[in-house]
C-alpha cells in the first residue's frame, strides 16, 4: 500500500507540481524554520520564542532517536524505478520524517501559543502540505509522514503549557536551562565523539549530535541572557527590523564561518552548533543590550505601593 501510494504522486507529477512541492518542503527545512524561531525570539516575544524553540529540539530529539532505532531505509532505495527528488535534504533515516515532525512541532506551536485564526489555519496548511511534499518528492513512506505529524503535534502540546509555567519562575528557569543543557551537551559530546572515531553508525548519529549542539548552546545561551541580559522584545518597527537581521546575519556568519574554520567531522560540527545556539540565544542578545541594540527588560511590579 505505502509502495502504492509513492507510485501515485509518481505518475501525477509534472514540472511545475515538481517546483512547487521543493518549495512547500522548504517551509520545513531548518533554514526557513530557524529564521522565524529567531524573529520570534528576537522582535516579538522572548518567552513565547524560545519556548516553541524548545517545544521544536525536543520533538526532533524524540525524531532522531526513533531514526536511530528504527533505521528504515528510503523507499527510493527500496523501490525501483522511484524518481526521487531534492534527495540532498534525505539525510540519515527514513522513519519518521524529520521535516513533517519539524514542521508539525513548529507550526503547531506558533497556532497554540498566538492562537488567531488566520495564522492557525496557515500553519495548518503547511503543515498538511510539507508532509505531503515529502510523499510526492518520493523521499519518504507514508508512514514516516503520519508519525512526524503525530510526533510533533502530541509533543508540542503536552509541553508548550508546562514550559510557559517553568519560565515564569527565575529558579525554576535556571535550573531547567542548566540542568538539560549540561545533559544535552554530555550526550552530543559523546555521540559526536563516538561517530568521529567510527564507533557507531554516521548515518543514524551525526545529525543527531548536531541536534543535541544546538540544543546544549540553545539553553546554555537562554540561562546567560536570564542572568546577565534580559532584554525585551519592545521598540519601534526600525529597531525589531535592525537587530534580527543583525542576529540573523550574524547567525549565517557564524554557522558558515566556522565550518570552513573547523575540520571535516561530527565533533566540530557538533561544537559549531554548540556555539551557534549560545551565540543567539545568549551572547548576541547581552552585547546587544550593551550597544543599544535591544532595549533593557522592565520588571514587573509584584505590589502595590500604595498604602
Amino acid at each position: 500500500m505505502q509502495e502504492g501510494i509513492l507510485l501515485f504522486f509518481q505518475r501525477i507529477a509534472f514540472p511545475l507540481l515538481d517546483q512547487a512541492a521543493e518549495i512547500i518542503t522548504m517551509m520545513g527545512e531548518d533554514v526557513i524554520v530557524i529564521s522565524l524561531m529567531v524573529v520570534i525570539f528576537l522582535a516579538v516575544d522572548k518567552k513565547k520564542g524560545f519556548v516553541i524553540s524548545i517545544d521544536l529540539l525536543a520533538s526532533m530529539l524524540c525524531m532522531s532517536t526513533l531514526k536511530a532505532i528504527v533505521r528504515q531505509p528510503r523507499p527510493f532505495l527500496v523501490i525501483e524505478g522511484l524518481d526521487a527528488k531534492r534527495v540532498e535534504t534525505a539525510t540519515g533515516y527514513s522513519f519518521p520524517s524529520g521535516h513533517t515532525t519539524t514542521s508539525s512541532s513548529f507550526y503547531s506551536a506558533i497556532a497554540y501559543n498566538f492562537r488567531k485564526k488566520g495564522l492557525s489555519i496557515v500553519c495548518a496548511i503547511l503543515i498538511l502540505l510539507i508532509g505531503l511534499s515529502r510523499m510526492y518528492l518520493g523521499v519518504h513512506w507514508p508512514l514516516d509522514v503520519v508519525c512526524g505529524w503525530i510526533l510533533g503535534i502530541t509533543i508540542t502540546f503536552a509541553l508548550n503549557d508546562l514550559l510557559m509555567k517553568l519560565f515564569e519562575n527565575e529558579r525554576t528557569t535556571m535550573l531547567f536551562t542548566v540542568i538539560s543543557g549540561s545533559v544535552t551537551a554530555i550526550g552530543g559530546l559523546i555521540m559526536s565523539s563516538l561517530v568521529t572515531a567510527s564507533l557507531i553508525d554516521a548515518t543514524a548519529f551525526s545529525d543527531f549530535s548536531k541536534l543535541l549542539g544546538i540544543s546544549c548552546g540553545a539553553l546554555f545561551g537562554f540561562a546567560l541572557e536570564e542572568r546577565f541580559g534580559r532584554f525585551s522584545v519592545d521598540g519601534i518597527f526600525r529597531e525589531k527590523f535592525f537587530r534580527t537581521i543583525i542576529g540573523l546575519l550574524s547567525m549565517i556568519f557564524i554557522r558558515s564561518g566556522l565550518k570552513a574554520l573547523f575540520p571535516e567531522n561530527v565533533f566540530f560540527d557538533w561544537l559549531r552548533y554548540v556555539i551557534l545556539g549560545i551565540w543567539t540565544f545568549g551572547l548576541y542578545p547581552i552585547i546587544g543590550l550593551k550597544i543599544k541594540l535591544f532595549r533593557p527588560e522592565i520588571p514587573q511590579k509584584t505590589g502595590s505601593s500604595n498604602s
